[in-house]
């Protein structure tokens, strides 16, 4: 971070992580300040979330700001439709004739009277697809890792997870109450002394090794040591493919075409949204375990199942991301990928992780982060800001998603304007910004 004489203002300065903790009786007493910070980083103009997208996620949006306010034209880098089949025209005729069909709505949970004939379907098109006996299918990504972890694990099991699995994982595990350790991010070492630990203590008992096939804020993968190591100490092996099922791999697979049948998962565990044009996710296992989950996994149980539009939607993104036109997609996406971190390498700026959907450019501290992306805005280029606690203190980075229908002419656009945006975040921190942003 560039060197600073000034006091920095409190929107710059402090964090998500401050407010973790509330003190007080009341509602009022405990939330008065968050309400006086969040109040002053709108005001500041460098809360970067919940803007309002007025248009279809095209590679162009008409995009708002939290308020409604502001209304603008924007390069559209924040949007997770990774191969742009949400407005695909086979896609939105299946959601047409859906409705016609089925109707709006499920109108129950999956275990009553809410599972329809194209979720059934849906469900068996992925385990074929996944090499599994059976899948479920839940109404959110979220509720279907959450769901997983809460309803096969006990209490007398152990889990053993990347420290950088998604938020639904981590509520999951913590939620079991069960012995849990994290392993340091694609670390096998340290995976496997937790693993021989644990084996010693619990010779019988199921060890259950969480992990990703691509992780979202660092755009990398785990080896297949990892699932080796997890398959020589007997363990339950989870992984969640949300983010590169659909849109990675020359035949749309993923991390899962790298890996022989002797180390495939025993769970797998995925998303709808960022490939398939639809909420939604789903659970891929043994069929005795899908018949189990069905009964304990809370979020399935207990919450309305897909609508039948959304079913629809999925299964005719399926069976585009499976066939030539989703090669051809693929590869158009990746091409695109690679330009992007390639122009962003050269302005000068650190990217990470390995070619994916996914492009982070780190920024550090949030206060360079925070001007970064007011600027970012200004220019009319949207791209999703993580910091705390998305991201670790003082790691934040911006997100960029590309889809397959970018240009060239929009990633030089989006390049230009970001080198520009950190360049003019950087002056404004050495300069004058106490009276510009705390005016």
């Amino acid at each position: 971070m560039p060197k600073l004489d000034k006091e920095l203002p409190p929107e710059l300065e402090l964090s998500i992580a401050n407010f973790h903790l509330l003190a007080g009786a009341s509602l009022k007493e405990r939330l008065d300040p968050w309400e006086h910070w969040l109040t002053a980083r709108r005001e500041a103009e460098v809360w970067p979330f919940s803007r309002i997208v007025e248009s279809v996620p095209r590679e162009i949006v008409q995009a708002s700001r939290e308020s409604g306010h502001g209304e603008r034209t924007c390069l559209n880098f924040a949007s997770q439709d990774y191969l742009n089949l949400s407005t695909h025209p086979q896609v939105v005729a299946s959601a047409i004739e859906a409705c016609h069909r089925y109707g709006l709505h499920s109108a129950g949970s999956a275990i009553s009277s809410g599972r329809t004939r194209g979720m059934v379907d849906l469900e068996n098109i992925l385990a074929a697809t996944l090499k599994m006996e059976a899948c479920m299918v839940f109404s959110t990504g979220w509720s279907a890792g959450f769901g997983m972890m809460v309803g096969l694990v006990r209490e007398h099991d152990a889990i053993i997870a990347d420290k950088l699995i998604h938020s639904c994982l981590k509520e999951g595990c913590a939620h079991t109450k069960t012995r849990l350790s994290y392993f340091a991010h694609n670390d096998v070492n340290q995976l496997e002394a937790l693993l021989k630990t644990r084996r010693a203590q619990d010779a019988d008992r199921a060890i259950f090794v969480v992990i990703e096939s691509l992780y979202s804020m660092d755009s990398d993968s785990p080896t297949s040591d990892i699932f080796t190591v997890a398959r020589r100490y007997g363990a339950i092996v989870v992984l969640d493919v949300a983010h590169d099922f659909g849109a990675m791999g020359a035949n749309g697979m993923g991390l899962l075409e790298t890996l022989p049948d002797e180390l495939w998962p025993d769970v797998i565990m995925g998303s709808f949204s960022k490939t398939f044009a639809s909420n939604g996710g789903f659970v891929a296992t043994k069929k005795s375990a899908v018949d189990y989950l069905r009964v304990f996994a809370p979020s399935f149980t207990f919450s309305n199942a897909l609508s039948p539009l959304q079913a629809s939607v999925v299964k005719k993104a399926h069976e585009i991301v499976f066939s030539n036109e989703g090669h051809s997609l693929r590869q158009q996406l990746m091409a695109n990928v690679e330009l992007f971190r390639q122009r962003v390498t050269e302005s000068g700026l650190v990217v990470g992780g390995i070619p994916s959907p996914i492009v982070p450019v780190f920024l550090g501290e949030d206060v360079v982060a925070r001007l970064s992306w007011k600027m970012l805005e200004a220019r009319n280029v949207l791209a999703n800001l993580a910091e705390y606690p998305g991201v670790p203190l003082g790691q934040a980075r911006f997100r960029f998603q590309l889809m397959a229908r970018h240009s060239d002419a929009d990633i030089e656009q989006a390049v230009f304007a970001l080198s520009d945006a950190c360049s003019e975040a950087h002056l404004e921190l050495t300069s004058g910004f106490q009276s510009e942003i705390s005016k």
